[in-house]
């Protein structure tokens, strides 16, 4: 018996991943748990450079760099990368990746933060089980074209001056997320492709802005708003066409979603937004007008509006 209990003892040796602990200021370039707080850090507390396959768990402990610093964690061009379950602050970005994919950031707490989480030229990640607090703007998905794929999936936000900004990418996906007193929930700037369903939305001051992307003045092409619940928001979508006089934002879609409360449902501002489609919404106990369309071509059938559309 002691035999095959040595044997056995072996074997899991050889199959169990060897984990590290960590300290402030650590590149990690193999899978690490915390053990304690890493707080006050001189510099970014963890960093993650050209790796693939690893796993950061924070172990419900906090990380946080010293005031001034930019970035609490940093992931650099590098693939299937998991930091998952503790709390991230620090008074300027808490987690930056960029130029990197297949990033998994599960079971966060992020608070207090200037910027929340920064995806740059990052695709194919995910942002998901999340609790954002008290953050400037929790979430930015940027850069020209090249971030692309991403979804923010099943988290909360709440207390937050912004919700999640996607600039200047496309195909990304929000979706079945809570937004609770956010001065704005989702906004799309200068990007493409991008579906917004199945969130609630409440309490905020818009709900979706979708408008050009300044200073380029790149329009926002057949983004989704689909399925949302909005309440009580001062403002429902707007769609607010690009400023610069070489584009336009063109066929946007703003279907099945739930409006109540506030003083707008649906704002189509400008005739270089091009052949919006708002369909089969319902609209309640709107103040002011449920559908506001100063768009060009834009298709609006099939909506209930209490009170008349």
């Amino acid at each position: 018996m002691k035999t095959l209990a040595a044997l056995v003892t072996f074997a899991l040796t050889l199959v169990a991943p060897h984990v590290n602990a960590a300290a402030c200021g650590d590149l990690v370039e193999s899978d690490i748990r915390l053990t304690a707080d890493l707080v006050n850090c001189p510099g970014p507390a963890l960093e993650v450079r050209w790796q693939s396959d690893l796993v950061i768990d924070l172990n419900g402990f906090r990380v946080a760099s010293a005031a001034g610093v930019e970035a609490t964690i940093r992931i650099h061009n590098s693939r299937n990368i998991h930091l998952i379950g503790g709390t991230v602050g620090g008074d300027r970005t808490g987690v930056t990746v960029t130029g990197s994919n297949q990033v998994h950031l599960e079971d966060l707490d992020v608070e207090g933060t200037d910027l929340g989480v920064y995806l740059w030229s990052v695709h194919d990640s995910d942002i998901s089980f999340s609790r954002f607090t008290n953050n400037r703007m929790p979430i930015v998905i940027d850069d020209e074209g090249l971030a692309n794929g991403n979804a923010v999936t099943s988290n909360h936000f709440n207390d937050n001056r912004g919700g999640v900004l996607i600039k200047g990418s496309h195909r990304n996906r929000v979706e079945g997320n809570s937004f609770r007193r956010n001065t704005g929930a989702v906004s799309i700037a200068g990007a493409s492709g991008n579906l917004v369903e199945r969130n609630g939305m409440f309490d905020g001051n818009h709900a979706v802005s979708i408008s050009g992307r300044e200073p380029s003045g790149d329009g926002s092409h057949s983004n989704q708003i689909r399925g949302n619940k909005m309440y009580d928001n001062l403002y429902g979508v707007i769609i607010r066409a690009p400023k610069s006089d070489r584009s336009l934002s063109k066929y946007n879609e703003i279907t099945k979603n739930a409006f109540r409360g506030g003083s707008s449902g649906v704002e189509v501002l400008g005739p270089k937004a091009y052949g919006t489609q708002i369909s089969e919404n319902g609209f309640y106990a709107i103040d002011g007008s449920a559908i506001t369309d100063q768009g060009t071509r834009t298709i609006i059938q099939f909506n209930h509006c209490s009170g008349g559309c």
